[in-house]
Parts: C-alpha cells; sequence; structure tokens
C-alpha cells in the first residue's frame, strides 16, 4: 500500500468519523428537546405510537366487529395497523425535523441532509422498540407472535420504513420552505390511512374499488404484513416491487428537491 493510499483511508475514515459526530449530536438534541425538555421525553415518543396503536386494536376489540380474516381480532388488528403506525410516525417526524431544526442550518458544518439522516436514525430506533413491546403485548394476551415466515416479515417491517423516508425526504424540502406543510401532510396521511386496508381485506372489494386502491403503497405494506403471518391470506393485492420503487422514486426526488431548494432554506 503506497503512502498516498493510506492518505486516502485516513481522510475518508476522519471524513465519516465527522459525520457520525454530527449526525449523533443532531440525535442527541432531537431526543432532550422533546417532551419534558429531557431524555424522558424519548420515552413518550416510544410509548406514543405504542398507544395509539393500542387504541386502533382496542376499537377492533370492544366494539365486537366481526374479524375480517384469521381467528383473532387483536392479531389481526395489530398486524393491520402496525405498518400505518411505522408510515406515521416515521415520516411526519423526518418531516417535523425540518421545522424544529431548522435553526442548525446556520451552522455551515450542518446540511438539511444532516437533519433529515439524524431524524431517520432516531424514528428507526423508536419504531423498533414499538415493535418489540407490540409483540410482547400480543404474547401477553395469549396470541402467538411468531409470522408464519419470519423472513418475509422482516422484510415486510424494512420495505414499509423505505416507503416511510422516502415520503418523509419527498415533503422535508417543502417543509423547510413552508412549516405550515408538516400539518398538510397530516391530512394527507389521514387519507393514505383510509385507502390503506387497515380495517378491511381489500382482496374481498369489487374489482372497480380494488384499481384505485391498488395505487397506494402503503396497501401493500399492510398486505405484505398479512402474507407473513397468514400462510392462506390472498396475495392478489400484494405488490411488494411497487413498494420499493415508490420509496426509491419519492426518496430520489427528495434528494433531488433538496439539492435545488437549499439555499432558500434561510433566509
Amino acid at each position: 500500500m503506497t503512502v498516498a493510499q493510506v492518505m486516502r483511508r485516513r481522510t475518508l475514515w476522519a471524513r465519516l468519523k465527522s459525520y457520525s459526530n454530527i449526525i449523533f449530536a443532531l440525535v442527541m438534541h432531537d431526543i432532550k428537546n422533546r417532551f419534558f425538555g429531557s431524555g424522558l421525553g424519548q420515552i413518550v415518543m416510544i410509548l406514543w405510537p405504542f398507544v395509539h396503536l393500542l387504541v386502533l386494536v382496542g376499537v377492533y376489540y370492544f366494539t365486537k366487529r366481526p374479524n375480517p380474516y384469521g381467528e383473532s381480532i387483536i392479531q389481526y388488528g395489530t398486524i393491520s395497523v402496525f405498518p400505518f403506525i411505522v408510515f406515521n410516525y416515521v415520516s411526519r417526524w423526518i418531516v417535523f425535523s425540518a421545522v424544529t431544526n431548522k435553526n442548525f442550518l446556520h451552522y455551515p458544518i450542518i446540511k438539511p441532509i444532516d437533519i433529515l439522516v439524524g431524524r431517520m436514525c432516531l424514528e428507526i430506533i423508536s419504531i423498533t422498540i414499538v415493535g418489540i413491546l407490540l409483540l410482547i403485548f400480543v404474547s401477553i394476551c395469549g396470541y402467538s407472535v411468531m409470522p408464519f415466515d419470519c423472513l418475509d416479515a422482516a422484510f415486510a417491517l424494512m420495505g414499509t420504513l423505505f416507503l416511510s423516508i422516502g415520503f418523509g425526504f419527498l415533503n422535508a424540502p417543502l417543509a423547510f420552505l413552508m412549516p405550515l406543510w408538516n400539518t398538510v401532510m397530516v391530512f394527507f396521511i389521514i387519507i393514505v390511512y383510509i385507502a390503506s386496508g387497515v380495517a378491511f381485506v381489500p382482496a374481498f372489494l369489487p374489482n372497480a374499488a380494488k384499481l384505485p386502491l391498488s395505487y397506494n403503497p402503503l396497501l401493500s405494506c399492510v398486505e405484505w404484513f398479512r402474507v407473513s403471518y397468514y400462510s392462506d391470506y390472498p396475495t392478489e393485492m400484494l405488490d411488494r416491487l411497487y413498494v420499493l420503487e415508490c420509496g426509491l422514486v419519492m426518496l430520489a426526488i427528495g434528494l433531488v428537491l433538496n439539492t435545488l431548494l437549499k439555499r432558500y432554506y434561510v433566509t
């Protein structure tokens, strides 16, 4: 190995270390400045989506509505609602970080993409903990937490995370410019939730309703989780590749928008 190669490796390592320090500082700032202005706020932010999920599952259970699929309404509701919880919280908090952390852009060392990556890392950690708590909850209720296909369930989670990150990065540049965009996105997510098939089995719908619903990638995320848990679940509305394509396209557009608009972020 030549001296030039050694120097290049050292330079690359120094850059990676510097970047990781920036991301770590942003993550710690977000943890400390959530509710209560301390690390306790992170506990609230983990319990918040968990309680949200339990409320939605509780609605299934206490309204005594017929179980759309499977033997347990708690298991079905949990499997169905979890992808929406992942999408809602990961994408929305990535966008919200563009509003709450915009002042960091006054420091030349911090770029807009750094803010988004830092919040992305934090939300992935948070939603993973929520998933673990969810498995414990379902197990305590006496239902099996093991999916029919564990590998496919893991891929379903990663696919949903990828879609959520892509959607967050797509909307974040607009939130940097217009803080109220985060509110607009909340209404859009409500529409996505209604059309995601959480409350019904899309394959049982008339053909006229299936086509417009099929354009919603979150519906495929919900179906993906169900397929990994139910061996006989109909796969008619599931398109794994479509989820990844949508996530990739949104992420690419978001990165391009971030590059084109970043000069207008700090005024």
